[in-house]
């Protein structure tokens, strides 16, 4: 089988600035939950996601920096 293209398309493109857009969406208003949460145990719940997104928004930008870079 033939390797795919190591292009994006502009479509592919559009796709990932959305997941993009919408990890970095949610991350920030797990800030505003948190501050509205009154359990404790909800708090850790929504601040170990805000990690999780965080994270995963800065691998993907990492990942299309380095991508841009090559």
């Amino acid at each position: 089988m033939e390797k795919a293209p190591n292009i994006l398309s502009p479509k592919d493109c559009l796709y990932i600035g959305d997941i993009l857009t919408n990890t970095l969406t949610v991350a920030k208003k797990c800030n505003l939950y948190q501050e509205m949460a009154t359990d404790s145990t909800v708090k850790e719940l929504i601040e170990d996601m805000r990690v999780l997104l965080t994270a995963q928004y800065e691998d993907l930008v990492g990942i299309l920096e380095d991508e841009g870079n090559e």
